[in-house]
């Protein structure tokens, strides 16, 4: 099979819609990553035992919040067809169960994982090391018993995600990353700069 560009030329409106839906999708996620950068870096500056037990603590805490994630993209596809049919009553309908639906998952979950038999057997698996398997254990508990928020970000991401397709469609604007993004980032910055003066209040260094 040979793939043949000649005669090959771009289509400028299907190229426009793509940049249109595309470009915020990027900005978002790169804003988003770069959040994540922030927190890595603070972590990194209390050495490699923290640093791994960071790592390992996000690793096993993905394993519940990954679902969260898929109902946040089936509610953007359910949210773009109801609108696209002018059922805007479903279209709430559908989000604030896919609200629940996630909230009461993470929950339940984070619950169950929170629990220091449960979480420390986990995080032993990954590694066997007397100083990082006690912070891994206390930073996964921590985390799993808050992660049941991580429902409204995914939800209502997806729900924005559903909105652009629908409103883009009719040359209207919604930045959907953007509208959730930025604030999440926003929230990241103090929690990063915090974390490094707190780094130098407590002397604490690699």
């Amino acid at each position: 099979m040979r793939i043949n560009f000649r005669g090959f030329r771009f289509d400028k409106s299907k190229v426009m819609s793509i940049l249109k839906i595309g470009l915020p999708t990027a900005i978002g996620g790169s804003t988003m990553q770069f959040g994540f950068l922030l927190m890595t870096k603070n972590v990194n500056v209390y050495g490699a035992t923290a640093m791994t037990s960071y790592g390992i603590g996000n690793k096993i805490n993905s394993i519940i919040t990954m679902p969260a994630n898929g109902i946040g993209s089936a509610i953007s596809t359910i949210v773009g067809q109801n609108m696209g049919a002018g059922n805007v009553k479903r279209t709430d309908k559908s989000y604030h169960i896919a609200l629940r639906i996630g909230a009461i998952f993470l929950f339940v979950c984070g619950m169950i994982l929170s629990r220091r038999f449960i979480a420390e057997p986990m995080v032993r698996f990954f590694t066997t090391d007397d100083q990082v398997v006690p912070l891994a254990t206390d930073f996964l508990s921590i985390m799993a018993m808050c992660c049941w928020t991580n429902a409204f970000y995914n939800v209502t991401q997806g729900l924005f995600q559903g909105l652009w397709a629908y409103y883009d469609n009719y040359g209207s604007r919604c930045n959907t990353y953007l509208d959730i993004q930025i604030p999440y980032l926003m929230g990241m910055l103090p929690c990063a700069w915090n974390g490094g003066r707190e780094r130098v209040v407590c002397g604490c260094s690699k």
